[in-house]
């Protein structure tokens, strides 16, 4: 081990800051003679170990503009040697195994039906409060463990780019008792829920932390508009296409608002929830809702033709005003063949 020796500097220069006492340097040669020159502005430093011809020089500059310090190497033999010492007790990284693969999509039913209810009502901070009951599947009761996604594929993209970053709160149970969900820690879109042969069902809470600001990404709630993207309030079980996932979805809107949807209701709302139809969950992602406080849906169809509405939601009132040459457009679109 070199020894360390300290470096006492001097100067006669009153107006360089005292920042010495915190100075020390790992000498490779315990006789040194240290030369100190006092130049405008600087302190030099020059550390010369006897020979000089032995070993490089090092040069220690403080500059007395604040606390910078540099310190310039010359020579090729001091780094080597500090770099030589022996690195004792020191774990190194090593690889380790990876988990067992997640289950593979098949094109089999999804034994039940999922259920899925939204509440989208908390405008002040932009949050939406998500509750599932998901049948337990009988592989993954002999299993022991259930994995549920988050949807990473979107449509209408052409790359995973589905984001996890708003999800929060997870809570999972079974029959009001808690159960220890996992992160996979390969797949951060998927998680791992332990099951036993007796537990038929789960219930699964959790939250979407809807952006503020346009920087943290698309808004889809404000005072007046709420946007509901099935694919970021909803989990899935893993092992089946998803067009084989039955869902049964309900949301809650803000009193007195207005929907529009491709989901068919099964009813009037009840109170200010809309509860739709069963619909595989590839179709429930594929309908996002459109709900606001100002709402106004227009016929574009012919009269006893096939019904097609253009629906407008608006954070203002005057933003849903229209003229009748606007509204032609829109029929003339609805009416061209596909």
């Amino acid at each position: 081990m070199l020894p360390s020796v300290p470096i006492l500097l001097w100067s006669q220069a009153p107006d360089l800051p005292d920042i010495t006492k915190s100075l020390s340097f790992i000498a490779i040669k315990p006789s040194l003679r240290v030369v100190t020159r006092v130049c405008f502005r600087s302190v030099n430093v020059l550390i010369q170990p006897e020979p000089l011809s032995e070993y490089p020089r090092l040069t220690i500059r403080l500059f007395r503009a604040g606390t910078f310090l540099t310190v310039l190497l010359l020579g090729t033999r001091v780094l080597p040697a500090l770099a030589a010492q022996p690195q004792h007790d020191q774990p190194q990284p090593e690889a380790t195994p990876l988990p067992s693969p997640l289950p593979q999509a098949k094109d089999v039913a999804f034994p039940g039906t999922l259920k899925l209810s939204v509440n989208a009502t908390d405008l002040a901070h932009h949050v939406m409060t998500m509750h599932e009951t998901l049948p337990v599947p009988q592989s993954a009761r002999e299993a022991g463990d259930l994995v549920l996604l988050y949807p990473k594929w979107i449509p209408g993209g052409h790359a995973p780019e589905g984001t996890i970053t708003q999800l929060g709160g997870l809570k999972i149970t079974s029959e009001g008792k808690p159960l220890s969900w996992l992160r996979d820690p390969v797949d951060v879109f998927a998680f791992h829920v332990p099951v036993t042969k007796a537990q038929t069902q789960i219930d699964v809470d959790f939250n979407l932390l809807s952006p503020v600001t346009d920087n943290e990404g698309r808004v889809v709630m404000t005072p007046h508009i709420v946007n509901v993207q099935w694919n970021e309030v909803s989990l899935y079980p893993a092992g089946y296409y998803s067009r084989n996932i039955p869902v049964q979805a309900s949301v809650k809107l803000p009193h007195g608002w207005q929907a529009a949807t491709a989901l068919r209701p099964t009813g009037p709302a009840v109170g200010d929830t809309l509860t739709f139809g069963t619909v595989p969950y590839n179709t429930l992602v594929d309908s996002p809702i459109f709900a606001g406080a100002y709402f106004k849906k227009v016929a574009l169809n012919a009269p006893g033709g096939v019904p097609v509405t253009l629906n407008m939601v608006a954070d203002k009132p005057g933003d849903l005003a229209y003229d009748d040459a606007e509204l032609q457009i829109h029929r003339n679109l609805s009416r061209r063949p596909c």
